[in-house]
């Protein structure tokens, strides 16, 4: 019983979730058969603790229905109305976090049965409780339009000689819909470079040409995906970068910590496509930006920061220079990582940092005792390994690692343009070791030939090595 559906979905709930879901298969209104709340308090009390055999049909058997004897075809039965259940849970407690979507239902069913008094009081606090926030991003003028809409039906409803003025919605439903499609825009961009499939959103060109009106980039949802949009359809000019920056920097009170997190990465990824086109004065960008954001806790959801965040903030601390930030962010960060990756991660990126120090002594027992699944970080632990091992002329050691690096290369599936690299990383690392370092003009052929390619990973690496000879 331990793989299906609905044990697996117990499995991936929360200690809040499911404190709350004890109370919910309780609660009359939502469950009214006492085999369904009997085995839900069961899960909801173990599932974190016992083993698969307390998760066999006949336990959860036991727990639904004490005394009697096992029947398969009922226990399936009781355990799909849980299933239904959880899931009712689960879209209440979605629906329910969202206050704006709770005042329109609320004004709805008012509106339908007639509660004027209370409807009327219902709209005013649903007006205040959207105007009182400080987010102003797509969704404050969607729940605009939405009270509007409702207090629209209401108002249709009363008699004919009703003074009472409607509100005008056209203008936070247009507001809506062209800050949602620069938005979606963006993501499309973002998909079909990394995918290079092909996309088609109609009307955009229109939506463009809106939004850059005056009046429209006065409006925080709208100003900073239009600039946003702008700036990824010209990646080599700095302007659509400066504005989008400026943008968020005056508007990021605005926007929700989640939606604030993407728009910090869309202008750091910018950042990264220049320097990766040579252009190095954008390390000092990134650094800077995320040190913005990590003042401001924007790359935490829920208290906890991705891995590939902490990896990445290191990698550019380092490729900056500031050797000693980066040791900070690296302890001072290390209890936001998930516990499951945290340790990996954390003797990953601290062996890293002594690499790129040249620390080898202490950096070479780190890499030697990591053991990742993850591909990206596995190749990257090897890269290290080899340039470590050349670096401290350790050619005992250096040439098992390059045959074992190649079949590990061959083993693997869908690196794409990686795998070529890191083949050619091993091809003229080999020639290197054999190289005649006396030979001036065949030293300085390794090095043209390298320098030629662009399909080497480590090509920087390599050619340094090489200058001191070619």
């Amino acid at each position: 019983m331990t793989t299906t559906l609905l044990i697996r979905t117990f499995r991936q709930l929360s200690p809040k979730d499911l404190r709350a879901l004890r109370e919910w298969v309780r609660c009359g209104v939502f469950n009214r058969r006492e085999d369904v709340a009997l085995l839900g308090e069961y899960l909801c009390d173990n599932i974190n603790k016992v083993t698969a055999k307390e998760l066999s049909a006949e336990a959860l058997w036991k727990a639904a229905c004490p005394g009697k004897a096992l029947k398969v075809k009922q226990l399936r039965h009781i355990m799909s109305f849980l299933l239904a259940t959880v899931r009712q849970y689960l879209a209440w407690s979605e629906w329910q976090s969202d206050e704006a979507d709770v005042q329109r239902y609320l004004l709805r069913s008012l509106g339908t049965r007639n509660l004027d008094q209370l409807f009327e009081k219902a709209w005013e606090q649903g007006r205040d409780q959207v105007e009182q926030q400080p987010i102003r991003d797509a969704q404050y003028h969607f729940s605009r339009y939405m009270l509007q809409q409702e207090q629209v039906k209401y108002s249709a409803g009363l008699s004919s000689d009703s003074k009472e003025e409607l509100p005008s919605m056209p203008d936070e439903l247009t507001t809506f819909y062209i800050s949602e499609m620069l938005r979606n825009a963006c993501l499309t961009h973002t998909n079909q470079a990394v995918s290079g499939q092909e996309f088609r959103l109609d009307l955009l060109q229109v939506v463009i040409k809106t939004a850059g009106r005056q009046e429209m980039l006065q409006i925080p949802a709208v100003a900073v995906y239009y600039h946003a949009y702008q700036m990824l359809q010209a990646p080599t000019d700095d302007d659509p970068y400066e504005r989008l920056k400026n943008t968020l920097n005056k508007f990021q009170h605005r926007f929700s910590a989640t939606e604030l997190r993407s728009l910090y990465y869309i202008l750091i990824n910018a950042c990264i496509r220049r320097v990766n086109a040579g252009r190095r004065s954008f390390i000092r960008e990134a650094f800077e930006l995320y040190k913005a954001g990590l003042e401001k806790d924007v790359f935490l959801e829920n208290n906890m920061l991705s891995g590939h965040t902490y990896k990445n903030i290191i990698r550019v601390a380092v490729s900056y220079g500031d050797y000693a930030w980066a040791e900070k962010f690296l302890e001072q960060y290390k209890s936001k990582i998930h516990p499951k990756e945290r340790e990996s991660l954390y003797r990953l990126n601290l062996a890293f940092l002594r690499f790129r120090q040249k620390d080898f002594s202490q950096a070479l027992p780190l890499l030697k005792k990591l053991n990742l699944e993850d591909v990206t970080s596995n190749l990257e632990v090897r890269r290290m390994l080899l340039q470590t091992y050349y670096e401290t002329n350790d050619t005992t050691s250096l040439a098992p690692l390059l045959d074992s690096f190649s079949t590990y290369l061959q083993k693997q599936k869908n690196l794409g343009h990686h795998q070529t690299s890191h083949e050619n990383l091993i091809h003229f690392t080999r020639k290197l070791i054999e190289a005649d370092t006396s030979n001036r003009l065949a030293m300085n052929m390794l090095y043209k030939e390298i320098e030629n390619r662009s399909d080497v990973m480590e090509k920087s690496w390599l050619l340094e090595q090489l200058r001191a000879y070619a």
